[in-house]
């Protein structure tokens, strides 16, 4: 029903019909991309290399329309989202094997998916996962421009600040209380 989203936890190895049948039904992949970076040479020696190539189809996921919602299942994976963001971006395992490169999807996209995506998975959209009025006013304060930043530094940027709901939630450099 429209009361309902439904997804898919860990959502992670899909065939092609299985996403046309989430893409028919309106079934949400709630998949864990970092897993890639960390459990991703452990995938390719236990399953070899193809089938871990087509896990996380980041790609193929926000082609079919279906809003993958992206977390990090901490504490088992890293929860820092820049290596996240960076298993989308290059689906290289820790040992540097790259899998599935056609299933890539860029830094907007990506961004997306831990945002926007996770709004609306939770039916949160109308409240967050976007900056504009009237929205709550969560942010995070990065050290360095993500957009600007090559690839392969993602994984090394910081959050100097976390503002949550307008309210200083974290704040790495204590410049909060300073003084204009």
């Amino acid at each position: 029903g429209h009361d309902r989203r439904h997804r898919i936890e860990h959502c992670s190895f899909t065939t092609p019909a299985q996403i046309e049948r989430m893409r028919r039904l309106g079934v949400l992949p709630a998949p864990q991309p970092v897993f890639i970076r960390e459990f991703g040479d452990l995938y390719v020696d236990v399953l070899g290399h193809a089938r871990p190539a087509a896990s996380y189809p980041m790609r193929s996921w926000v082609e079919a329309g279906l809003s993958p919602a992206s977390g990090s299942d901490a504490p088992v994976s890293d929860f820092d989202p820049m290596k996240n963001l960076h298993a989308m971006l290059t689906r290289e395992t820790d040992r540097g094997i790259v899998l599935g490169p056609n299933q890539t999807i860029d830094l907007a996209e990506a961004v997306t998916t831990l945002t926007q995506n996770g709004a609306y998975a939770s039916f949160s959209e109308r409240v967050k996962g976007t900056l504009e009025p009237g929205m709550l006013a969560d942010v995070a304060v990065l050290d360095s421009d993500i957009f600007d930043t090559p690839v392969e530094h993602l994984p090394a940027c910081q959050c100097d600040m976390t503002i949550l709901a307008g309210a200083v939630v974290y704040d790495r450099l204590g410049l909060a209380g300073a003084a204009d």
